[in-house]
């Protein structure tokens, strides 16, 4: 049976007249403190009802929040652990790309040096070859020299003769002839 402190203000005790009983006067003061005390404890419990639903509406939000929280963490690491095998994929294939870029780099370098190093034996070959015959040309123009067999100039027997003939005559007069056999001559090439 449920009391309540409306049922203890309310409650009336049945009166009979005997010597040996409670004063009336007392039971009822007791019995309004005993309801006063009562309400007190009831607006309580009913308080503590209230915050202990408040509290209960709070904790489930919280573990709601707490759940979205986790699952969000999750998530979060798994993109973290997402990109980070994307940078690291990435990462590969740029040193892929520049591993690849330096093995071409090399092999057209090898190829330049291959090709510097053809011209220049070719330019050595030439340089051997001219200096061949160059000295051919030294030599064999030493060897005229020395055999002082060079061929004379066209004019030159011309010149030599008239020399000899100018020793007779008066040199005037050689020049005067050389002049005009000049002048002859360059007449008949016109």
């Amino acid at each position: 049976m449920k009391i309540t402190p409306l049922d203890i203000y309310n409650k009336e005790f049945s009166k009979k007249f005997s010597l040996i009983g409670y004063d009336g006067k007392e039971v009822d003061e007791f019995l309004d403190h005993v309801a006063a005390a009562y309400e007190r404890i009831l607006k309580e419990l009913n308080q503590l009802k209230d915050e202990n639903e408040r509290f209960k509406l709070d904790l489930s939000r919280y573990q709601q929040m707490e759940g979205t929280l986790k699952e969000t963490m999750v998530v979060a690491q798994e993109t973290v652990k997402e990109r980070k095998n994307q940078a690291e994929r990435e990462a590969q294939m740029i040193i892929e790309n520049a591993k690849t870029r330096a093995r071409e780099m090399t092999t057209e370098a090898k190829e330049k040096v291959k090709e510097r190093m053809k011209q220049y034996r070719q330019i050595e070959e030439y340089e051997q070859f001219f200096r061949l015959r160059f000295k051919a040309l030294l030599d064999s123009h030493q060897q005229m020299l020395n055999e002082n067999k060079i061929d004379k100039p066209q004019g030159m027997e011309i010149l030599e003769k008239e020399l000899a003939f100018s020793a007779e005559e008066p040199m005037e007069d050689d020049v005067d002839n050389w002049m005009a056999t000049k002048e002859t001559e360059e007449s008949n090439e016109i």
